[in-house]
């Protein structure tokens, strides 16, 4: 039997157990039964299209198929987005050109959904006569303000076609879901539905990870020989474990996506009356969020969970409560005989991949010499001075997306890049200040803010690649949802 069959055998028993497990709580309250079992089919069926298909083409044309017939009878087309993005890896693959044009653009799972899933909602959006004037925040300005440097500031360097490649993988990837996103969000229901659809996503692929790491064995990574694309970047360990990548292409990835899953899980709280599946569902992600060893997203979670707390009613007693039993199943560990292992892997404290510390400090050294030498808008040539960092995989990587944005913008793009995402925590600031503290709307605000945070902090040990800045921008996008609904409601009240 192939490598892959076999892979795909596990990879569906895991998810039907998954699937069968969160059916009944996410369907308590937030998410319609209908709209449920239609979600976890399509995801079912892009899997299976994934391992059978034997070509790239034929996969993503089977994708579009699943996807069309999903959005068409789906009550909420972006829960729907959210509930399919992890579903199989970023797949990349390019659309050949001709006349001297190597090809015209590269599809990936996640933009062929943006395509089906987000670009008609963008498009009614901005177009169709019966939604009114657009309306723009601030955030908007500013976010359209970052494009347009960037866009300015490549022209100088690209060929004309690179450029337009350029700009359409922007629009794909950042601009359509920031815009639909943001305008179709408009209550609390839609807001249940999207955060628990993202949950159950991150649950199948958190037993994926937790499968990975004990088996040391990279199940999506078979994809190479089913459909001739590979399913990440391939093998790569910490202290003697295989680190966990499942869908993500990464294991930063994977602990960044889940870091962020975690802090949303806690909003739904309220949505799971079985209080034993909640808790279980918790400690899924909790195991999921150990697999892939990345202590930048350790930290993360840490600071978006303490973040919510913060903002929320009781926050001293809430936050020594769980700084005591943090400490109290810590110190647990401590004794038992993994004690010096846990110790080893955990940010600041252990010694484990040293040398993975000292390349981030070799980076930012070398990277702040060249941004001074162009302190106001970049440099595209930058990776010629940084030659020798690059990696045994042939690659140079920042692991800081601010490092990166001051290198291709300068401070000017850094600034407004900074000013993007401190305007969306503004807004989701005051509008939260307008709700209740017992209120469900109050304590979306909270894990919104300790996501954008935890994201944030995350920011300067990743990379802006794989599904990064699509949840980076998608939480952005949450935010300002949020703070249009709270406003909503507060005229309608009054």
């Amino acid at each position: 039997m192939p490598e892959y069959i076999r892979a795909l055998v596990f990879i569906l028993v895991m998810t039907a157990l998954v699937f069968k497990f969160s059916e009944a709580p996410a369907t308590a309250i937030a998410i319609a039964k209908g709209d449920f079992k239609s979600r976890r089919n399509t995801w079912i069926y892009i899997t299976l299209a994934g391992f059978l298909s034997q070509n790239i083409w034929i996969f993503y044309a089977i994708v579009i198929i699943l996807a069309l017939r999903a959005a068409k009878k789906d009550s909420n087309k972006v829960a729907l987005f959210f509930f399919l993005i992890l579903a199989m890896p970023e797949l990349n693959a390019f659309v050949p050109g001709f006349a001297g044009i190597s090809y015209f653009i590269a599809v990936t799972y996640q933009r062929v959904l943006v395509w089906i899933i987000l670009l008609p909602i963008f498009w009614r959006i901005l177009f169709a006569p019966n939604q009114g004037k657009f309306k723009w925040n601030f955030a908007d300005i500013v976010l359209v303000l970052y494009f347009s440097l960037n866009a300015i500031l490549q022209f100088q360097y690209l060929v004309f076609t690179e450029w337009v490649r350029y700009l359409l993988g922007w629009v794909f990837d950042v601009l359509i879901p920031y815009f639909a996103i943001s305008r179709t969000i408009k209550d609390i229901k839609s807001f249940r539905d999207v955060v628990m659809s993202f949950v159950v996503g991150a649950m199948v692929i958190s037993v994926v990870g937790i499968f990975e790491f004990s088996k040391q064995w990279l199940v999506y990574q078979t994809l190479s020989d089913a459909i001739g694309v590979d399913g990440g970047m391939g093998y790569m360990g910490r202290g003697g474990n295989l680190r966990a990548i499942a869908t993500t292409g990464q294991a930063i990835v994977l602990g960044y996506v889940l870091a962020i899953a975690l802090t949303l899980y806690v909003f739904l709280n309220k949505s799971v009356p079985n209080k034993k599946a909640y808790f279980i569902g918790f400690a899924l992600l909790i195991a999921g969020e150990i697999s892939p060893l990345s202590k930048g997203p350790w930290v993360g979670v840490a600071i978006a969970i303490v973040v919510s707390i913060v903002f929320g009613a009781h926050a001293f007693s809430r936050l020594a409560k769980a700084m005591i039993a943090v400490l109290m199943v810590f110190t647990l560990l401590l004794f038992t005989d993994y004690g010096d292992t846990i110790i080893s892997y955990l940010p600041f404290v252990g010694k484990l991949d040293e040398g993975s510390m000292d390349y981030r400090r070799l980076v930012i050294e070398k990277s702040m010499s060249v941004i001074y030498n162009n302190p106001y808008f970049g440099s595209n040539d930058y990776w010629l001075y940084l030659e020798d960092l690059r990696q045994g995989q042939g690659i140079i990587d920042i692991v800081n997306n601010y490092i990166g944005v001051a290198l291709n913008s300068g401070f000017v793009g850094l600034f407004l890049y900074l000013l993007f995402f401190c305007s969306v925590f503004s807004l989701m600031f005051r509008s939260m200040r307008r709700t209740t503290f017992s209120s469900e709307e109050h304590e979306l605000g909270q894990v919104l803010i300790g996501a954008l945070v935890g994201i944030m902090v995350m920011m300067s040990s990743v990379s802006d690649i794989l599904n990064v800045p699509l949840l980076c921008w998608g939480i952005a996008a949450m935010g300002i949802a949020y703070s249009k609904m709270v406003l909503a409601t507060d005229k309608n009240s009054t």
